[in-house]
């Protein structure tokens, strides 16, 4: 689905079809059940910004062992020291 649209508005923008996209899939720490996924995108986002980078994320983690429980504790308190912070985004 994603490939069409991309070659639809290539076709749009008067660009040469270059092919389909071409997929990365970096290892990262995998979440073991449902409820901790904001956690785990939360900690990723925090990861790439400090870096500073929007390439190489292969280099980022070399693993797809699930976070510590300390890991999360870590990135739920960071985030609540931001919201606290900077006020909710529900405001």
């Amino acid at each position: 689905m994603f490939a069409e649209a991309l070659r639809t508005y290539r076709d749009l923008d008067g660009q040469r079809d270059q092919g389909g996209p071409k997929w990365f899939y970096p290892k990262c720490h995998q979440q073991p059940g449902n409820t901790e996924c904001g956690y785990y995108v939360i900690s990723w986002m925090q990861t790439i910004i400090s870096n500073g980078k929007t390439t190489g994320f292969g280099n980022y983690w070399k693993t797809e062992e699930p976070y510590s429980q300390d890991d999360l504790d870590s990135t739920r308190d960071m985030l609540a020291r931001y919201l606290l912070e900077h006020g909710s985004l529900a405001s």
